[in-house]
């Protein structure tokens, strides 16, 4: 019986951060008049193939540099349907077309079986190529402290790009004074910064 490992980041190029919010713009980007949604059962196979290899291009080229399973993992049901794939391992055989040629020449020796569920093929290639979760988180952390408020940011846009790290994250993971002294920090605004501390204390 297959057991659930605790998921981690496959690493492919840590230089290139991650902006999750694309998945969305693309997703709406195929609500067109002719309303093709995950919802639309008329679409042709052919269609279903385009939409199949256009977001795994997506996810694997532009949104997924690193490969964060755990995002993929809260993901997978809803966003491959909102655009139109109704099962992520229609995606599999686009997969290596996609990837760095170290993984692509290791996808061959992927059995069948394990190629014909995306949950284990997935977690074949973490154990294959991923990093321990403890490291990852080591990284996210590494990622919070380093999301600052830019010039002619609005706080409720600070908020929102610092949200997808945050929730990558494990609860508990940082006690709440660290969360605070971390988000307090990244603020350009020494005012607000000053109040929200006296605020909480």
């Amino acid at each position: 019986q297959f057991q659930q490992q605790p998921v981690t980041t496959l690493l492919i190029s840590p230089t290139i951060s991650t902006n999750t919010d694309n998945l969305y713009q693309l997703a709406l980007s195929y609500f067109d008049d002719n309303n093709m949604s995950g919802n639309n059962n008329n679409t042709t196979p052919q269609a279903a193939e385009m939409l199949s290899t256009e977001f795994s291009r997506f996810v694997l080229i532009e949104n997924l540099k690193q490969l964060q399973m755990r995002t993929f993992d809260t993901k997978k049901d809803s966003l491959p349907v909102l655009i139109g794939v109704a099962n992520m391992k229609d995606c599999i055989p686009q997969f290596g077309r996609f990837m760095p040629t170290l993984i692509r020449n290791y996808l061959p020796s992927i059995p069948p079986a394990t190629r014909s569920s995306w949950f284990l093929f997935t977690a074949k290639l973490l154990a294959q190529f991923g990093i321990p979760e403890d490291e990852e988180n080591r990284h996210l952390v590494t990622q919070l402290r380093q999301c600052k408020q830019q010039r002619n940011e609005t706080v409720q846009l600070f908020n929102a790009r610092r949200h997808h790290i945050v929730s990558l994250l494990p609860d508990g993971h940082l006690k709440s004074y660290q969360f605070i002294q971390i988000y307090t920090q990244a603020l350009r605004h020494e005012g607000l910064r000053t109040i929200l501390i006296a605020f909480i204390e």
